[in-house]
């Protein structure tokens, strides 16, 4: 594969990383505030489950900065290094 091709399809994926992470993040705070509003009228002996279910959006949350990170950081060094992290793969 040409460099100049090698480098279209790391910049597509490293953006679709980030757009990625922003779904993910969007989808942690629409179940965060689903399941706030589900546990708010849920009977006293099914609040505990909803506690510990309320750990999922805070995950996805996690993951999305994550993968956020991972993509911000490959187009940096897309944009900054491109020959070295090509010769590097």
């Amino acid at each position: 594969m040409d460099f100049e091709r090698w480098y279209r399809k790391a910049q597509r994926r490293a953006t679709a990383m980030q757009w990625q992470a922003g779904v993910l993040a969007l989808l942690a705070i629409v179940l965060g505030a689903f399941l706030k509003s589900v546990a708010a009228g849920a009977p006293d002996i099914v609040k505990p489950i909803f506690e510990v279910f309320m750990w999922a959006p805070r995950l996805c949350a996690v993951g999305a900065l994550a993968l956020f990170a991972i993509g911000a950081w490959n187009a940096w060094r897309l944009h900054h290094d491109p020959v070295a992290l090509h010769e590097g793969r």
